[in-house]
């Protein structure tokens, strides 16, 4: 039978809304002006969010005292321009929320403090390993990981009694990190070798006896944050270029297709860095480093 006029529109109209879907799976819900070089983003179990500002100059390590983290409230409201005591704070980068402290990688040390009172109250110095701290993850109550982009290098680290560990295999510029709690996973993405663009994503399986980290095939970048979604899947951010104002990107990443897809944005975003994503709300808070903005995206 062949179709009339009408079953071709009715059919056109179902395949035009798809690929809607497919090409527009984000939309703005809010964007949040007032940080300075905004990188990094985490929340505590309150619904409290905490995002790190490098400082009023782009210089991610040097130790000038002008780095802090501002806290803001669940619909994006600026609650405390600056949750940390001044001059507390170089160059801050990765966050974690461990029983009821934020920890902080500032340049080549771990900084904490406490949620309810702002006072700095843990340090550990790792500037015999590093000078380029980037990103920290929380394995359990205990143990944070903390990636070094300058050396390629992810640290496990006890809080208990500041002893710390390199976990085997090189991550060129070693950047975001992810830890999937059911498959005791570590996801971290790259900004490549001397930070040349040409990083990946890389997973190491804690449980298997042979602890390496292994590759996923995807297009290189200059990537910075990750996350994990369901359904198997990976959301991670791209600078795309950094030698001059480049707009950024965002993907996802099917483990089970093996495809990783461009995130259709309804805007421009420059320097996307460490974001934090909330599952239940599907809210992404991305920190637009060289736009000095935080924006929030609405995943569909």
């Amino acid at each position: 039978m062949q179709p009339n006029f009408f079953q071709l529109v009715y059919y056109l109209g179902i395949l035009l809304s798809l690929s809607l879907l497919i090409v527009n799976p984000a939309e703005a819900a809010n964007l949040i002006e007032g940080f300075s070089h905004p990188e990094s983003i985490t929340a505590d179990s309150t619904g409290r969010i905490f995002v790190s500002n490098i400082g009023e100059k782009m210089e991610p390590t040097a130790k000038d005292g002008d780095g802090f983290i501002t806290e803001l409230s669940a619909d994006g409201t600026v609650k405390r321009k600056f949750f940390n005591p001044k001059g507390t704070l170089n160059a801050p980068k990765g966050l974690a929320v461990v029983n009821n402290v934020l920890y902080v990688a500032d340049i080549d040390r771990i900084v904490g403090f406490n949620l309810q009172n702002g006072k700095q109250v843990f340090s550990l110095d790792l500037s015999a390993k590093t000078s380029f701290l980037n990103d920290l993850a929380t394995i359990d109550k205990n143990t944070l990981l903390a990636s070094a982009s300058d050396t390629g290098t992810v640290y496990k680290i006890s809080l208990p009694s500041k002893q710390f560990v390199a976990l085997s295999g090189h991550i060129p510029g070693a950047n975001g990190i992810s830890y999937d709690s059911q498959t005791k996973s570590i996801y971290i993405v790259g900004l490549g070798e001397n930070f040349n663009g040409k990083g990946g994503i890389y997973k190491l399986t804690m449980a298997k006896p042979t602890v390496q980290f292994e590759q996923i095939s995807v297009l290189p970048g200059f990537f910075d944050g990750i996350g994990l979604l369901k359904d198997n899947r990976l959301i991670y951010s791209d600078w795309v270029g950094i030698q001059k104002p480049t707009p950024g990107a965002i993907y996802i990443y099917n483990a089970n297709t093996k495809k990783a897809d461009l995130l259709k944005l309804p805007i421009e975003i420059n320097g996307p860095a460490d974001f934090y994503y909330q599952p239940k709300a599907g809210l992404l808070w991305l920190p637009l480093t060289l736009n000095n903005k935080v924006a929030i995206l609405k995943l569909n």
